[in-house]
């Protein structure tokens, strides 16, 4: 071989390393996150879920069921949520009020969906979680967030009833959860606190209430009825801010009628 040739093919191979090499320094996209539409039998405080026919399917990922946070489920579950929407986090936590199933039909997909990882931080029972690096990460499907029923998370923190066999499949008994603890209002306002304390540990219950409120030297009352069998969903129980007592119902419009005619608020009663 002629000294040009082999001049040549050194300088071939030098450009071939050199392009090979810029490639691996490239930054590697993320490899996209993947779970599986759940086909064996669960069974959540009793019931099958009919997972072939669930607008918002059970899923698996890593040999992990999760269970989507719809309003029904989690209420069914007794799983409740905090979202703070300034600091862009959510806390999860279970002993919260149960209600009855409900069904939220639809044809649920075959095979493997597309799953991501939320952006805002998450903490569970208090406790913040690095969802990132966690083995079982709680993720998003379709607009709603899952959350892994991993033996740890069921047993050990939400203190639940986890069986498993592989003649009747998953099986979650949440009714043996104790309940939850509610934050303790803070707002600065002694007398606001304990009315936000009342209605806190009243509101799942329902019942008559009524109320006064002092400010500006001015009294006024209300008289409220708190039905729970409408309730729309609360986000949390720990009444920390008015803002919050405001979402709440009829008993919440009542209060904030009276609340509207005065400066500031002083007491009320159950």
């Amino acid at each position: 071989m002629s000294t040009i040739n082999k001049t040549f093919l050194r300088v071939l191979l030098a450009i071939a390393c050199c392009i090979a090499l810029a490639f691996s320094l490239l930054p590697q996209a993320e490899a996209a996150m993947r779970a599986d539409v759940v086909t064996a039998k669960v069974t959540l405080n009793g019931q099958v879920i009919d997972n072939k026919n669930a607008k918002y399917p059970l899923l698996s990922y890593s040999n992990i069921t999760y269970f989507p946070m719809t309003y029904h489920l989690s209420r069914f579950m007794g799983v409740e949520t905090d979202w703070n929407g300034t600091a862009k986090s959510l806390n999860i936590y279970a002993g919260g009020a149960q209600s009855a199933y409900v069904a939220e039909p639809g044809k649920a997909p075959k095979g493997s969906v597309s799953i991501t990882l939320p952006s805002y931080r998450i903490s569970v029972n208090g406790a913040l979680i690095d969802n990132k690096e966690a083995t079982y990460p709680i993720f998003n499907y379709n607009g709603v967030t899952y959350f892994p029923l991993t033996f740890r998370y069921a047993y050990e923190s939400f203190g639940w009833g986890y069986q498993w066999d592989a003649e009747n499949g998953l099986r979650i008994d949440t009714t043996s959860a104790p309940a939850h603890v509610p934050t303790e209002p803070n707002t600065g306002n002694a007398a606001l606190d304990k009315a936000l304390t009342i209605l806190n540990s009243k509101y799942a219950t329902g019942g008559k209430y009524h109320g006064m409120l002092e400010g500006g030297g001015k009294k006024t009352g209300f008289d409220a009825t708190l039905d729970v069998s409408s309730t729309p969903d609360v986000r949390s129980r720990s009444l920390i801010t008015v803002s919050v007592i405001l979402q709440i119902t009829m008993l919440s419009r009542a209060v904030l009628q009276a609340m509207n005619r005065l400066a500031s608020p002083a007491t009320a009663r159950n």
